[in-house]
């Protein structure tokens, strides 16, 4: 998260060049919001500590850095209609649906509904690009669990799936402002200027 800190200061000025001060108001908050996490990330670390110390990686893979982040530029990749007024979707259906498969212990059923959600979101690939950002991460998480779960198995240890569960509700949780934000600098988008789309990075998704 200290990364992700230092990179939209550092793109925050490049950006206000680009929009005549119009993206300023939303890289303060976004910035504002990552240190506000970083208050609270203790409580990951002690729990990934817990394992790591027992020569498990938990928690090792499931943020990326933020090198892996685009290289700045004032424009979108070429192809893409950033000019396409932003769509509304609602997330309640996927959450609700997210919160089931979790409730039941649905690894399968998870999967395939964050990769249908992300297959939606790519839709308006130059919007959104936060609400994104945090359904490739739910994704992430979940990928890893099946594997956590033979390694703690042949080590006698209890898989820390329910952590997993716990990070991926934390996610949902955030994406009610998530999406709010990203309606809120589509008019950016639309004016060409790729805030956020190259400010994460991208997950792979399989």
């Amino acid at each position: 998260m200290d990364d992700a800190i230092e990179l939209n200061t550092q793109r925050m000025p490049r950006y206000a060049d680009l929009t005549q001060g119009a993206s300023l108001p939303f890289s303060r908050k976004l910035i504002f919001w990552e240190k506000t996490l970083v208050s609270f990330s203790w409580l990951v670390d002690r729990i990934g500590k817990k394992y790591q110390d027992k020569g498990i990686p938990y928690l090792v893979n499931e943020f990326l850095d933020m090198k892996l982040a685009p290289e700045f530029s004032e424009n979108f990749p070429e192809g893409i209609d950033f000019k396409k007024p932003l769509e509304e979707i609602e997330i309640k259906s996927w959450k609700d649906k997210i919160n089931g498969a979790i409730k039941k212990d649905e690894l399968p059923t998870l999967n395939a509904c964050l990769l249908e959600w992300h297959t939606t979101l790519s839709h308006q690939v130059h919007v959104y690009c936060m609400t994104r950002h945090l359904v490739e991460s739910m994704w992430l998480i979940q990928s890893l669990i099946p594997g956590y779960d033979d390694i703690c198995h042949d080590a006698n240890m209890r898989s820390p799936k329910k952590h997993s569960y716990d990070l991926i509700r934390w996610h949902l949780r955030l994406l009610n402002y998530g999406k709010k934000f990203d309606e809120n600098v589509a008019f950016i988008q639309n004016m060409g200027v790729p805030f956020i789309f190259q400010d994460v990075p991208e997950v792979h998704l399989l």
